[in-house]
């Protein structure tokens, strides 16, 4: 049985303004033309990933398809981008 991630509380702990109301975009991700922002990990494992239009939280997904091994799912992660100031 697959339990979804709270992807509220991962946004939480990435430091995600939850005022936003998040609409993701793949544009500038990379991949290939015909699917931004995918990229194939090998066998049936695919990552994806995205950002927020408005506040800029980065999101990755990595989806493990038919091949997996028992006890592995499904994953995404938050985070926020950062600034040139803090580099």
């Amino acid at each position: 049985m697959d339990i979804p991630p709270d992807e509220y509380t991962l946004m939480l702990r990435a430091g995600a303004d939850m005022t936003c109301e998040h609409e993701w975009t793949s544009a500038g991700e990379g991949g290939c033309t015909e699917n931004p922002g995918v990229w194939a990990l090998g066998g049936t494992t695919i990552r994806i990933s995205d950002h927020c239009q408005h506040c800029g939280l980065q999101r990755t997904r990595t989806l493990l398809g038919s091949q997996r091994n028992p006890g592995e799912h499904d994953t995404v992660s938050f985070s926020m981008p950062v600034s040139e100031e803090e580099q």
